[in-house]
């Protein structure tokens, strides 16, 4: 996405630097990780109403979903 001239004006007026606008892709990654980081949040209530041993294998598959992410933003930066 590129910006605007006079967004980068803008930005270099006021903050001094421009701000980069975020890719498709990162902003596709942002978007699986909230939606995990939900998920993750529904893992830990089911654990503490059923137990961790219920949830685990649920657990450790999002958790490697969630590294890859992760890893895939690193390579974007």
């Amino acid at each position: 996405m590129k910006a605007s001239l006079s967004s980068i004006v803008y930005d270099l007026a006021i903050n001094g630097k421009i701000n980069e606008p975020l890719s498709q892709e990162m902003m596709d990654c942002f978007r699986k990780l909230a939606g995990m980081a939900n998920n993750l949040n529904q893992l830990a209530h089911e654990a503490h109403i059923a137990g961790y041993e219920d949830v685990a294998a649920a657990d450790r598959l999002l958790s490697e979903k969630i590294d890859e992410v992760l890893n895939k933003l690193s390579e974007l930066r």
